[in-house]
């Protein structure tokens, strides 16, 4: 019930009781942050294969800490995977600051072969895939757990 654009309840025993209700707050406007390579070190080396560990610098433009709780991510060339990760180390990215993640990276030389020879062999385009998901905590009460799925497709000429 509605009187004079105040909320009131019909309560039993007490009646008619105005209950005040008033919210208020903000949401930040965030932005995303950017992202740098700062190195790519050799883990493992095999016959098929190869495990390394590229490192980013995440500038965190923001006025409240995010955290990268999750990236699973698939590179691949002509429909072949050349490139798979998954990381799931939380890392904490403080506001106005700058951070490195570690990201596990794991080569398929088979598959790469492959797209390659096709490339070589008369392919005159390369098509490319980048997908994923990445998962963001966030220190805002309104925006906790944020999924951030991508998938970036293209294709590139090759010139001969």
């Amino acid at each position: 019930m509605l009187v004079n654009n105040r909320h009131y309840f019909d309560l039993p025993i007490l009646g008619k009781t105005r209950i005040p209700v008033q919210t208020s707050g903000s949401v930040p406007l965030l932005k995303l942050p950017a992202i740098s390579i700062k190195s790519l070190s050799l883990n493992k080396l095999g016959l098929t294969g190869a495990e390394l560990d590229l490192q980013l610098k995440v500038d965190n433009p923001n006025p409240i800490s995010i955290a990268a709780d999750k990236l699973i991510y698939q590179f691949n060339v002509n429909g072949i995977e050349w490139i798979s990760g998954q990381s799931q180390a939380q890392q904490k990215m403080r506001p106005n600051d700058s951070s490195i993640i570690n990201i596990p990276v794991n080569l398929n030389f088979l598959q790469m072969g492959q797209a390659v020879y096709q490339i070589v062999s008369g392919d005159k385009t390369v098509s490319y895939q980048l997908k994923g998901a990445a998962d963001f905590g966030i220190e805002h009460p309104l925006l906790q757990n944020l999924n951030l799925p991508f998938d970036q497709t293209g294709q590139l000429k090759i010139q001969k």
